[in-house]
């Protein structure tokens, strides 16, 4: 997944609203972009800027990273399934691949865990049954449910939204500023 080339572009590409376009226009920074979005009231909106913004191993870093606050509320299948994504993470292969999808069938697309690995399991490869001609994901799906599960990883606890949000934010800038080199999925 490449990022598109401007924050503009990709406000603009996902049909942002015009007050997040406003934003996104005013800064002279990717890094900028998101943090002026976020402080506008948009939070959900800098996770999906964040998210479109990061390669691959940085993304996915990121969100086994931020969902290990959220795991301890997880279900038994939510836990299941962020095991998939983190051993994905750690290790990629076409069959843990795969793993996630029934994991995030399991835990269910309502569910932050269930987001991210579904998110795992759009990120490369084939969606087709493997015995079937191989169907390459959508570009984005990958980095859209990602934005999701974290989205829905901050509000689990209405109350702490706004610090889990922050705390996502914060460690999504951090991995823009120092990316991870040489390792892709």
């Amino acid at each position: 997944m490449n990022p598109p080339a401007t924050p503009l572009e990709l406000a603009t590409a996902r049909r942002m609203s015009a007050e997040v376009l406003a934003l996104v226009e005013a800064a002279r920074s990717r890094e900028e972009s998101i943090e002026r979005v976020a402080a506008g009231g948009f939070p959900a909106q800098a996770l999906e800027l964040m998210a479109f913004s990061l390669t691959d191993a940085d993304l996915f870093d990121w969100l086994v990273e931020c969902l290990k606050t959220a795991e301890p509320d997880f279900s038994a299948p939510e836990k299941a399934a962020f095991g998939t994504v983190a051993a994905w993470v750690a290790r990629p292969s076409d069959s843990s691949r795969r793993a996630a999808e029934i994991s995030a069938e399991e835990a269910g697309l309502h569910t932050a865990a269930g987001c991210a690995a579904m998110a795992v399991f759009m990120s490369s490869g084939s969606i087709a049954p493997a015995d079937l001609e191989p169907v390459p994901p959508p570009q984005g799906v990958a980095a859209q449910l990602a934005s999701v599960s974290l989205t829905l990883a901050a509000v689990r606890r209405p109350e702490a939204a706004a610090s889990e949000f922050d705390g996502f934010i914060r460690r999504g800038q951090e991995r823009l500023r120092n990316p991870t080199r040489g390792r892709r999925f």
